[in-house]
């Protein structure tokens, strides 16, 4: 949209309407940008070949069965929030 108005002596005035895009910000929902806390270390209850103190094979294995656990659900975190972000225009598609 164009204006064009006269102002006294100094000639005539041009208005020039313009949309400007701008960044739209949207909270997250906080379960999304919750900690996720590994799981406790377990005990060392076992001793190796050399006499020193280490942890249970069982232990361990279900330790990082744990961490495996809570990785996934960091991942799927980040999934969610790229889900949100916003797709290009005429662009690939994620």
């Amino acid at each position: 949209m164009i204006a064009t108005f006269s102002i006294a002596c100094q000639g005539p005035v041009e208005y020039v309407i313009k949309e400007v895009p701008t960044p739209v910000y949207v909270e997250l929902n906080p379960k999304l940008t919750a900690d996720v806390l590994p799981p406790p270390l377990p005990p060392y209850g076992c001793t190796d070949a050399k006499g020193r103190v280490t942890i249970c094979n069982r232990e361990l294995v279900d330790w990082l069965n744990g961490y495996d656990g809570q990785l996934g659900v960091c991942r799927a975190q980040l999934g969610h929030i790229r889900d949100l972000q916003p797709k290009p225009e005429g662009g690939p598609q994620p």
